[in-house]
């Protein structure tokens, strides 16, 4: 009960706030999660939040009022001894970041990596922060290996708010395999569902989002888009496949397949979510979290899944359904917000 109370204390004594670029709301999942963590914490810590939301606009002299008036919001929100936790990607404005004082980056996606960009800019710009909430140990050793030398936190497990509908997951051996791919569909993010031999398959595939609108074959079926906090209970399976690139690692060092080396997708949040096993990518930062909590299967390519050896996915269902709580009530995300409050306190001793 003591560290309650002190926690209390602390919050009693510190106001945080939250800052987003957001995206406009739709069937993509692209808010999502910055969202997820907006709602988090007003709950929990009563944050003020202060949303920006990404303009469509093109002409030039708007984007600069835009962004000029942007500046200021920041500025307006950022004096005084308040935590200021801004979501990345952000705007790169250096020179504003530098009079946030105690501001901490929550990263969502880190560009340069996932795109293979030039990163010393966006590392400089993260350089500048107080603290950094990263993904994963896999993200952390990036960081320090490109310089920053920043306090770094690590989130683990991306939360997914949604209704929990009670929905019994089993599989049975007499049935056929169901495995659920949900995310981006077109051909350059996910080229592993076209290039899946359907003779070659002993399982089902069902798709869901953007990009298609048909099925690929007898045995990869379309099954719709919908939106984020819907989709969990939407899902029809028996495993939850995280997998990026081609089918196989011919392209572990490029594009989307290397990122997974780093990052959390959020679609492994969903499919935990949703109260499903999973199948991940056996080089990727998540299966590490995978062996930890014992929630599904690593592969080397997508015929793997043929060969998987299911007799313990009871175990594993049991597992995931009581993570699937925990990322259903933002307890990742209240861990690490708690454990930076906790440095904070020391500090004011």
């Amino acid at each position: 009960m003591y560290g309650v109370f002190k926690l209390l204390n602390i919050l009693y004594n510190i106001n945080m706030k939250i800052l987003t670029y957001v995206e406009k709301e739709g069937l993509n999942a692209g808010p999502k999660a910055p969202k997820d963590i907006i709602s988090i914490l007003k709950e929990k810590y009563n944050v003020k939040s202060i949303e920006i939301t990404k303009s469509n606009e093109e002409n030039k002299f708007y984007i600069n009022k835009e962004r000029c008036r942007k500046i200021y919001k920041i500025i307006e929100n950022s004096f005084g001894n308040d935590v200021m936790i801004i979501q990345h990607p952000f705007l790169n404005m250096k020179n504003v970041i530098k009079i946030m004082k105690k501001s901490v980056i929550f990263i969502h996606d880190l560009d340069s990596l996932r795109y293979k960009k030039n990163n010393s800019r966006e590392i400089e710009t993260l350089k500048n922060y107080k603290a950094i909430i990263s993904h994963n140990k896999k993200m952390t050793e990036y960081l320090k290996e490109k310089g920053v030398k920043n306090k770094i936190y690590e989130l683990e497990l991306f939360d997914y708010l949604c209704e929990y509908i009670n929905v019994k997951k089993e599989y049975k051996k007499e049935n056929k395999l169901e495995v659920v791919y949900a995310g981006n569909l077109i051909k350059e993010k996910s080229p592993f569902i076209y290039q899946i031999d359907n003779e070659k398959i002993n399982y089902k595939i069902n798709l869901y989002g953007n990009g298609i609108e048909r099925d690929i074959s007898n045995n990869i079926k379309y099954i719709g888009a919908f939106c984020p906090e819907e989709l969990p209970n939407k899902i029809q399976g028996n495993l939850g496949l995280v997998w990026d690139g081609n089918y196989d690692e011919s392209d572990e060092n490029e594009g989307f397949k290397n990122y997974t080396k780093y990052n959390n997708p959020h679609k492994l949040s969903c499919y935990i979510a949703a109260g499903i096993p999973v199948i991940v990518w056996r080089k990727s930062a998540i299966a590490d979290l995978v062996d930890k909590y014992n929630i599904g299967y690593k592969i080397s390519n997508i015929y793997d899944i043929n060969k998987l050896d299911l007799s313990d996915y009871d175990e594993k269902l049991k597992n995931v359904q009581e993570l699937s709580q925990k990322v259903r009530q933002g307890y990742f995300t209240k861990r690490v917000v708690n454990e930076i409050l906790a440095d904070i306190e020391k500090t004011q001793k």
